[in-house]
Parts: C-alpha cells; sequence; structure tokens
C-alpha cells in the first residue's frame, strides 16, 4: 500500500508537456543563458507562478507591443530620461498619478465639506426651513 501511495504522490508532482513545447522551452533557456532559467523544471516553476498572479488577480498585465516597448527604451536611454528603463518608466507614471489623486481626494473631500457648511450655514427661509 505504501508503495501505491508513494506512487501516487510522485505521479501527482510529475507533469507531462507536448514534446515540441519541451524543446521550444529548452531552446530558448539555451539561447538566452541571461534570463536566469538553467532548467526546464525552473522556468515551468516560474511560468505557473506568474500565470497563478495574474488569475488570482496579484498583479495586472498589459501588452504591449514589442517595437513599441523597445522604441520607448531607447529613447529613455538616447534623451537621457530619469528612468532606468520602460517597467522603471511604467512604475514611476503609475506612482505619480495615484500621488496626485490622493491630493485630488483630499481637496474634493473639503470642498464638499465647505459646501455642506457653507449649505448648513445659510438663514432659514419664511418657513423655518433652508432652501434646498
Amino acid at each position: 500500500m505504501q508503495k501505491n501511495e508513494a506512487m501516487e504522490s510522485q505521479l501527482k508532482k510529475s507533469l507531462i508537456l507536448p514534446a515540441d513545447l519541451t524543446a521550444e522551452i529548452e531552446d530558448y533557456i539555451e539561447e538566452n543563458k541571461h534570463s536566469g532559467y538553467k532548467t526546464l523544471d525552473e522556468f515551468v516553476r516560474d511560468a505557473v507562478r506568474r500565470r497563478l498572479n495574474i488569475l488570482t488577480e496579484k498583479y495586472e498585465t498589459i501588452e504591449i507591443p514589442k517595437e513599441d516597448y523597445d522604441d520607448l527604451d531607447k529613447a529613455i536611454d538616447e534623451m537621457c530620461l530619469p528612468f532606468r528603463n520602460v517597467a522603471d518608466f511604467i512604475h514611476q507614471q503609475i506612482r505619480m498619478v495615484l500621488e496626485k489623486y490622493e491630493e485630488f481626494k483630499e481637496k474634493k473631500e473639503e470642498y464638499m465639506k465647505r459646501q455642506q457648511e457653507e449649505y448648513l450655514d445659510q438663514p432659514p427661509n419664511s418657513n423655518g426651513e433652508n432652501d434646498d
């Protein structure tokens, strides 16, 4: 019985990929050693984790045409913009807008409070109620 349980456990941890997909991944790893992947297992684990992050909505992704991405990266570099790369540019833009949004919300809240106070400070009309 223990032997069956051990085999079942091992089968649950195994993953069968089509030969062409395995070859494609192995070719990628070989041709892109700078990517940090040394084995098919490492690549697959990372790919699954990344996909789970998207599916569980921990992260949002956007598709940018590779040509646009590369052009923007080149523009950032050649124009000596204060960003390390495209990802840094995008992250800084997001942070800047979110900071401005926080300021906007604060000003909006202050404005709404002033409006309410001004409304409440109005003298009552002849029947004893505020005008609406």
